[in-house]
């Protein structure tokens, strides 16, 4: 396992909390990295992406963190679109450091889902479609 996979694989790895004699909760602290890791694996494995590769998505926060984190660890160039109203200055700051380029629509009613949104025809735009033009199903 390499120093960036234990790196992810700490993140993952829940931590007992106890909430009363016998009750526990499990405390990840970041939950969705377990499935950015899977989307990921999934991608490679069907040709969707290739090593090296311009991994593009919407976020409203966590999942972004997750997929920068694991673009950072193993070399993917990452483009996040979210809605103005989602995304922090803090959480702008942590994915930008971690070099994920982040593009920001405007979201005037503040719903995160602008109505005729331009999240996801920016995503397709954005997107190198694989030879048969193929597109993971969102």
């Amino acid at each position: 396992m390499s120093t960036a996979d234990t790196f992810l694989a700490t993140y993952e790895t829940p931590r007992p909390a106890r909430l009363a004699p016998n009750l526990l909760a499990a405390c990840f602290p970041l939950m969705k990295l377990i499935p950015a890791r899977f989307m990921i694996a999934r991608a490679l494995a069907s040709g969707y992406l290739s090593s090296g590769g311009h991994i593009v998505e919407t976020t409203s926060g966590t999942f972004g963190l997750a997929l920068a984190m694991i673009a950072a660890a193993q070399g993917y160039r990452l483009t996040l679109i979210s809605a103005d109203t989602l995304i922090d200055r803090t959480l702008r700051c942590r994915l930008e450091l971690l070099g994920a380029r982040l593009e920001v629509v405007d979201d005037p009613d503040g719903s995160g889902a602008p109505r005729g949104s331009v999240k996801i025809p920016r995503v397709w735009s954005l997107e190198t479609p694989p030879p048969d033009d193929r597109r993971q199903r969102r």
